[in-house]
């Protein structure tokens, strides 16, 4: 379910930042790092969700899932912090 949500919050701030782009006067870089923002958000209801899944399951196929879905939030979150000091 938490995937689920993760999933709607990204695709709902991708099509509210493509709206934002294109019928307001908003620039490219505003609404650029208000979507990376947002996708981050996201991607924290996926990981909360494969964490939950991990916890009853001992299989190493999910921990490794969980593994690389962890770092490439940390990733995002990185390069994020990153561009909003630009």
């Amino acid at each position: 379910m938490l995937v689920v949500v993760g999933m709607f919050v990204i695709f709902s701030y991708a099509l509210v930042s493509l709206y934002q782009l294109f019928n307001s006067e908003k620039k490219w870089d505003e609404v650029r790092k208000q979507f990376s923002r947002k996708v981050l958000v996201g991607l924290d209801f996926v990981i909360a969700a494969h964490v939950v899944f991990v916890s009853g399951t001992q299989d190493m196929q999910a921990l490794s899932s969980l593994a690389l879905l962890s770092v490439v939030r940390v990733l995002l979150g990185y390069a994020a912090v990153k561009e909003a000091k630009i």
